[in-house]
């Protein structure tokens, strides 16, 4: 996974809220981190200390992924389909919300929204891998290119650097995070990408 591309997601889970829906049981809930401590493990965090804050998260995985070189993606995206098989219906159940993460691992509401939105965002990304892969270099220009990378960047921002191919993969990312983040009460009022 590039750079470019976890500080986009970064960028989206920072910017979004949660409504909670349903409740996250306290067996549901120690399933959930069980899960997702043997998913930070893969990264070299130990979870059951101390979750790092999300932007130290990214800066964490984006080393691990570069120390494997073309495979880095490969890699994330398998580490993502483990948690995935791990959690099962519970990856979209209330403890994979901001509100989860929060009774989890107590981060605070920015942080926890930040990691709870970037789960959802990580699949698409992965559901489209070859695109992804194809938009490394241009995203990475472009996220050092702008001089806040954690806000969010427009698809607009990053046409400059990738030309139109850029403009859907940009938008329907947003999109997936804005729907998870409003628990899918949005679907219809997000525009079309």
């Amino acid at each position: 996974m590039s750079k470019a591309t976890l500080i986009v997601l970064c960028a989206l889970g920072a910017v979004c809220a949660h409504t909670l829906a349903d409740s996250c049981s306290t067996t549901d809930q120690t399933k959930t981190k069980t899960c997702l401590d043997a998913h930070f493990g893969k990264y070299g965090i130990d979870a059951g200390k101390a979750l790092p804050k999300f932007n130290d998260y990214i800066a964490t995985t984006v080393k691990h992924l570069e120390q494997h070189g073309a495979a880095g993606f490969d890699l994330y995206c398998e580490y993502g389909a483990a948690l995935a098989t791990c959690l099962g219906a519970l990856k979209t159940s209330a403890c994979m919300k901001a509100e989860g993460f929060d009774a989890m691992y107590g981060l605070g509401k920015d942080e926890t929204r930040s990691y709870a939105t970037s789960f959802p965002v990580e699949a698409y990304t992965c559901e489209h891998k070859q695109e992804a892969k194809s938009l490394v270099a241009c995203t990475w220009n472009a996220s050092q290119s702008h001089p806040e990378p954690l806000r969010p960047l427009h698809d607009n921002h990053f046409v400059k650097y990738c030309k139109e191919d850029v403009r859907s993969f940009i938008c329907n990312q947003q999109k997936v995070a804005l729907n998870f983040s409003q628990d899918g009460h949005c679907e219809e009022k997000l525009h079309k990408c």
